[in-house]
């Protein structure tokens, strides 16, 4: 049987990501957020789910090192062109090497 060359969307992994931006969001927010941006329909109740497991599982670290910083609100149009970048790289991953160099470089 042949692999779909079409990536499929991890729909946790879009909460992961919103949340570690925005840890005090709630599913109400991070639902039409991630729907603008990806075009994914994520149930309240997943989210909650996701959210309550970020929280009690090893990403405390990461939900901590980001509430340090001032809190902002993220537009679904720099979602937007944040999925295109992550794209154009080849993936959240790349991205997020290329984004740790250049707060290196300024």
């Amino acid at each position: 049987m042949a692999k779909s060359s079409a990536k499929k969307i991890n729909k946790s992994q879009l909460v992961r990501d919103y949340l570690a931006e925005h840890p005090r969001a709630k599913p109400r927010v991070i639902r039409p957020a991630i729907k603008a941006a990806f075009g994914v329909d994520i149930s309240p109740q997943m989210i909650s789910m996701i959210k309550t497991k970020t929280k009690s599982g090893g990403r405390r670290k990461v939900a901590s090192a980001v509430r340090a910083k001032p809190a902002r609100s993220i537009t679904a149009e720099q979602l937007l062109a944040a999925k295109k970048l992550i794209d154009h790289v080849g993936g959240i991953e790349h991205a997020r090497v290329l984004l740790d160099v250049l707060a290196k470089l300024g």
